[in-house]
């Protein structure tokens, strides 16, 4: 198994559990002690994990993916904020791809003025409510549907969107910190870079929780984003890039 492959496994097995034996941890991956040991050494200088007495476990909350019924119910007013801004984005006529996070999870909220909209969408939550709109043209995107996630992932899903060219795309990561967005899962990654990848123009929808935090997965720059839309205002190092790469900030 390549190192890549067994960090991403070491991570997974603690966002699960978020404490294991060492050498529990070491049988579930099958690889030897000496390998490991290396691998938490890399992941303990990156201030991912904690070693003590035996056992690994996650440093801190920002690496843990909450399953989607817990992340739906944190922040309600915030999001409902952001999608409401966000919505003023989305025209007449326009098609448009949704992440599946729980973030955007209010845009079908505030679509009740615009007319012939198409949406593609791989959030479970999203396509329901989508679904209820007339004047909406909806797709669903296919694919493997992680428990407690709320929406589908692989490549199943990114070979779907790559079928599609939109105008936007509207999606959230689960931390930001200076220039980047992270996130603790690649395929979570993957999907959505596929929907900016395959649209005109993509907006970033981040509430103030995820601020100054970093996950795992490094996904991308802010430049590839039009817009940033937060519930409140960003800090002062993610102003200062935005501003040089023209990146419109909305608060």
């Amino acid at each position: 198994m390549y190192k890549d492959s067994r960090l991403q496994q070491i991570m997974n097995i603690l966002n699960s559990v978020g404490k294991i034996k060492t050498s529990e941890l070491a049988t579930k991956i099958y690889v030897s002690q000496s390998t490991l040991r290396r691998d938490l050494v890399l992941l303990e200088k990156q201030n991912m994990i904690s070693r003590k007495f035996g056992y690994v476990s996650l440093l801190g909350k920002a690496n843990l993916e909450f399953p989607y019924s817990v992340r739906e119910q944190e922040n309600v007013k915030g999001k409902k904020y952001i999608c409401e801004k966000a919505a003023s984005f989305i025209t007449n006529n326009m098609a448009v791809f949704l992440d599946s996070s729980s973030t955007t999870s209010f845009i079908p909220d505030y679509l009740f003025r615009k007319n012939k909209l198409v949406f593609i969408t791989n959030g479970l939550l999203h396509a329901y409510k989508l679904s209820k709109l007339e004047n909406v043209t909806l797709y669903t995107l296919g694919g493997h549907n992680p428990r407690s996630f709320g929406g589908t992932v692989g490549s199943d899903t990114i070979a779907q969107i790559n079928n599609y060219n939109t105008n936007l795309a509207i999606v959230s990561f689960g931390s930001l910190l200076n220039d980047s967005v992270y996130i603790t899962d690649k395929e979570q990654a993957n999907f959505r870079l596929a929907m900016i990848a395959n649209a005109k123009e993509s907006l970033l929808l981040m509430d103030s929780s995820k601020f100054e935090q970093s996950d795992f997965i490094k996904a991308s720059t802010l430049k590839i984003f039009k817009a940033i839309i937060s519930d409140k205002k960003p800090p002062k190092d993610t102003i200062k890039y935005c501003n040089k790469h023209d990146i419109e900030l909305i608060w």
